[in-house]
């Protein structure tokens, strides 16, 4: 079993190694030839950061270092863990006992499945799934024990991109967990009549199939009850946690507006709270900006059973102007990678900061006539950002060649 630094959760992997065709099994575990490690490894090391680099070279060096893990590969996703028990994947289950679902159960479920979760048809049956990284595990093992159906291996982890599970529900089983949902359902309820009403007869298949396709093209959402057991789980999908200093915002972005207008209305009855649902390029977006506020709807979906995102509601709720660099870092720690290695820590914060502060201090200059000693000002802060910007660079060829070495440490597990 391997315990992936990564991704922060225990996975377990086959013996594999990488060469340029991609992943292939080691036999009966032996050794790997040496003709046999073509790694990106002896790659990377040439874009390794050199105490002299100038600031053009280090992101040149980046940029080929993300380049090569782009194409560097995890080894393939064979178990996963729960409660700390492995379990092989795929993971069946058999039909659980579905008169024991309380509605707030299904109230999160529908909300998490509005999110993320996709109705389709294939070979003649209808299908329900919802795709996770590794790192929502645990929402994807609730779905299976509240409505049956199997845990499997979607996509394996490439790069910065982590390995992402799948549950699936089919036939019989997905009719019945839809008409379980449709009813709490929001965004996709049109989507899970058709299912649990799916037709027997190969006939009107096609045309069901086809309705389904039309449905997810237009904003097919209907005027529904949002609870806060159907908010958490929407949110746990679609939500997005930001803080800057002591200050937390939470956001909803959706390409069809029905749903944010729902949980605008049940925001405004149950806290008196006016939030606004804006229009953007190509998306609609609610936005909180209020700290008290967004704490107040943090806490009450944590109350109603919020899963996926617990870690960092529990964090943003804790969060003081005295602790706001380290819980920063901390909240990174638990989020995806799209800004991996970009982030800054905390002694870019503080130069940041002072690069902040010396602006503000050349323009109190400038207004107040000092126009020699704004000059000098400036040009310090020009030396700030140079040096700013270099030590970023820096960091991030480590952190980049230290996730080289963290999947390649799987292989050797």
């Amino acid at each position: 079993m391997l315990v992936c630094p990564v991704a922060g959760i225990h996975g377990c992997w086959r013996r594999v190694f990488c060469h340029p065709s991609g992943i292939k099994s080691i036999s009966k575990g032996g050794r790997l030839a040496s003709c046999q490690r073509v790694t990106v490894e002896s790659k990377a090391a040439h874009c390794l950061a050199l105490a002299d680099d100038t600031l053009q070279v280090l992101q040149q060096k980046n940029r080929q270092l993300r380049s090569k893990l782009a194409t560097l590969r995890w080894p393939p996703l064979t178990s996963v863990r729960f409660n700390g028990q492995s379990f092989p994947l795929p993971l069946q289950s058999e039909q659980p006992d579905l008169s024991r679902l309380a509605a707030h159960e299904l109230e999160y479920l529908a909300g998490f499945f509005d999110g993320d979760g996709c109705v389709y048809a294939t070979a003649g049956r209808c299908c329900l799934s919802v795709g996770q990284s590794i790192d929502g595990a645990e929402v994807l093992k609730y779905f299976q024990g509240a409505l049956g159906g199997s845990i499997c291996r979607h996509r394996d982890g490439v790069g910065l991109r982590k390995p992402t599970l799948q549950w699936t529900v089919r036939g019989s089983a997905a009719r019945l967990a839809a008409s379980l949902l449709a009813p709490y359902s929001i965004v996709k309820r049109k989507q899970l009549e058709i299912c649990a009403e799916w037709p027997a007869g190969h006939a009107n298949r096609a045309g069901c199939s086809a309705k389904l396709v039309l449905l997810k093209r237009k904003d097919s959402g209907i005027i529904g009850k949002c609870s806060w057991a159907y908010l958490a789980g929407f949110f746990d999908a679609e939500g997005h946690i930001r803080h800057s200093r002591a200050f937390i915002t939470l956001e909803l972005q959706q390409k069809f507006i029905t749903v944010l207008e729902c949980v605008q209305t049940f925001l405004a009855s149950e806290m008196c709270v006016k939030v606004h649902v804006r229009q953007r390029s190509n998306n609609f977006a609610l936005s909180i900006y209020t700290t008290s506020t967004s704490k107040s709807i943090l806490q009450g979906m944590l109350d109603a059973g919020m899963l996926r995102k617990a870690a960092q509601a529990e964090l943003a709720l804790s969060l003081t102007s005295e602790n706001a660099v380290e819980l920063r870092l901390t909240m990174a720690g638990i989020v995806g990678n799209q800004n991996f290695g970009r982030r800054l820590d905390s002694a870019g914060l503080q130069r940041a900061s002072a690069i902040v502060s010396s602006r503000q201090q050349a323009k109190r200059a400038e207004k107040n006539g000092q126009m020699s000693f704004a000059k000098s000002i400036w040009a310090n802060v020009e030396q700030q950002k140079c040096e700013h910007e270099l030590l970023n660079a820096r960091r991030e060829n480590y952190e980049l060649h230290a996730y080289v070495d963290h999947i390649h440490a799987m292989y050797q597990d």
